[in-house]
């Protein structure tokens, strides 16, 4: 098998593990804001947004 046909996957393996850590714990702060479990200050406060909440999810 070529190589060069393995370094596209491992490419893309590594940026979804990399995307995953850099989104995962806004979407966990974003669920303790609405559940109310966490209250965020000012300009943190629009994690708690739909908007925010379900961008991150899409992230």
């Amino acid at each position: 098998m070529n190589p060069a046909l393995l370094t596209l996957p491992a490419a893309f393996g590594l940026a979804g593990a990399s995307g995953l850590n850099a989104t995962l714990p806004l979407l966990i702060v974003s669920l303790l804001a609405r559940l109310g479990l966490v209250h965020l200050a000012s300009p943190y406060d629009a994690l708690a947004s739909d908007i925010a909440f379900y961008g991150l999810i899409v992230l």
